[in-house]
């Protein structure tokens, strides 16, 4: 059976704490047994650090939903906000809750849908960012470089 992995990230601008906005990126990387298949980045004005960090697994598994059906997949992120969601099933309470006061909900959703997909099983993984891990570290660069372009893009640098 195959092996599939996608390595996130996300990346922010003056938002250590995601109390302010700025200019973020994010980036996947998509594995399969053990060789990138396909990279994307993309970014946004005026987001968070936690936005990107969960919008490059959204899109990572939108990606995969298209392109590989049907897989299981495991989601490394460095992300204890996206990764401990799951693992500890923050989302469940929640769902109770009606959603009232979560943050990023609209997010959250979107990736509970394609996490809940028929299409994919999916299990996620917490790595130790900037830690020297190849797929982390060029999800990272990823993230990095579609936050400069965003920078440059509006003038800011």
């Amino acid at each position: 059976m195959d092996k599939y992995q996608i390595w996130t990230d996300g990346s922010c601008n003056n938002n250590p704490s995601n109390a302010t906005k700025g200019f973020g990126g994010w980036g996947f990387v998509l594995i399969k047994n053990d060789k990138v298949i396909f990279e994307d980045l993309g970014f946004e004005k005026e987001t968070t650090s936690n936005r990107m960090e969960m919008l490059a697994v959204i899109k990572g598994l939108n990606y995969v939903t298209h392109s590989h059906p049907n897989i299981k997949i495991e989601v490394y992120s460095d992300s204890a906000y996206v990764v401990n969601c799951f693992i500890e099933r923050w989302y469940i309470r929640w769902q109770e809750m009606d959603w009232d006061e979560v943050k990023n909900s609209d997010l959250w959703k979107e990736m509970l849908y394609l996490y809940h997909s028929k299409l994919l099983r999916v299990k996620f993984v917490k790595v130790k960012g900037h830690s020297g891990v190849v797929h982390n570290e060029r999800a990272d660069y990823l993230a990095g470089q579609a936050r400069k372009h965003n920078l440059i893009l509006n003038g800011v640098v």
